[in-house]
């Protein structure tokens, strides 16, 4: 270190750690289709090479997590949709937007069983998140493979999957904070999945 006047030059060294590029590729998707109240989920899991070819008989672990999947459509802006329990949801349409999260806050929210097996020649396999509990609302299932890429570094990859209580989703939207008497005047809509209006519901 030097001193020049009223600077100062400080001489130092420093390591960065080699940086690995990946050479593989995973994916998780939904082997059914839309998925409503089920008592379990089908997934299908890849991993792959990004220069081509699959990782058969790769060994890889699954997890998963159940997590409250928020309901918003941009044509139905202030509905509370598919709350779960109807107490909750009532004193929801009466809360602060920012304070509503406090009111679902103490809802259980489950780890799935972790999984782990050795994929197929095709660098595939077929597993199941299974013993799902009964949905009261909707959920998204946070599924992540973890897998060794051959580069030597453990990666991993998550995707989100729906899951339903329903086919049709019910929005409560509060008319007026002021109702009359003890009456709090609201709007009711039920929709389908991709939040088209459902007739004769």
């Amino acid at each position: 270190e030097g001193t020049n006047g009223n600077y100062s030059d400080t001489l130092a060294s420093f390591r960065v750690s080699e940086f690995k590029l990946p050479t593989q590729r995973a994916s998780i998707r939904v082997a059914d289709g839309e998925l409503i109240q089920p008592e379990n989920v089908a997934v299908q899991v890849q991993v792959s090479y990004l220069s081509g070819g699959n990782a058969g008989g790769q060994a890889v672990k699954l997890r998963g997590k159940m997590e409250s999947k928020p309901v918003r459509f941009a044509d139905y802006e202030g509905f509370n949709f598919a709350n779960g329990d109807l107490h909750a949801n009532l004193l929801a349409l009466k809360t602060p937007t920012e304070q509503i999260p406090e009111i679902y806050a103490k809802q259980e929210e489950p780890l799935l069983e972790t999984q782990s097996f050795s994929l197929d020649k095709q660098g595939g396999a077929k597993v199941r998140f299974s013993h799902l509990p009964k949905l009261t609302k909707p959920y998204q299932i946070l599924a992540e493979l973890e897998y060794k890429d051959a580069n030597g570094e453990v990666s991993t990859h998550a995707q989100a999957l729906n899951i339903w209580s329903a086919g049709v989703l019910v929005g409560m939207k509060l008319d007026s904070w002021l109702g009359s008497g003890k009456e709090t005047p609201f709007t009711v809509v039920v929709l389908d999945l991709n939040g088209k209006p459902k007739a004769g519901v």
